[in-house]
């Protein structure tokens, strides 16, 4: 309990303005970084992200992949329509090299994979395969 006319009192609420500031501006940066990260394809290591921001890069994921497989479609000259929440959870790959077996985010064995290869994964696992360019994205069109 200051005297909101001390010196002291007018101290703390600048530094508390400060310190809010701040703290703002960090979110907008992490928020920042995460959005450019989800539309430029770039993995985030899941733990440099807090419980909700990895949530969130989960909502935001589906999205930049429907906008990209959107604008795609409007190069190709072909009319594509959106739906309200559907979300693709598999990805059609070709491997371009020798793989292991591995779990996938449903929790299911896959492979091993052979060189040309060709398989169905879950998209979390397919888009790290494909950033360490172990395997390249089938289209189906």
């Amino acid at each position: 309990m200051l005297d909101k006319k001390t010196t002291k009192a007018k101290l703390l609420n600048k530094e508390f303005k400060n310190v809010k500031m701040m703290v703002n501006e960090l979110f907008f940066l992490r928020y920042k970084k995460l959005r450019e990260n989800a539309f430029s394809q770039e993995s985030v290591t899941r733990d440099s992200l807090t419980e909700e921001e990895e949530k969130l890069y989960g909502e935001v994921l589906p999205l930049s992949d429907a906008y990209r497989a959107f604008s795609k479609d409007i190069l190709r000259g072909r009319l594509s329509s959106i739906e309200k929440g559907a979300k693709q959870t598999m990805m059609v790959l070709r491997f371009v090299q020798e793989i292991p077996a591995l779990v996938g985010a449903d929790m299911k064995t896959y492979g091993p994979f052979t060189t040309e290869d060709i398989a169905t994964l879950p998209v979390e696992n397919a888009r790290i395969l494909i950033k360490q360019e172990m395997a390249i994205e089938v289209d189906l069109d």
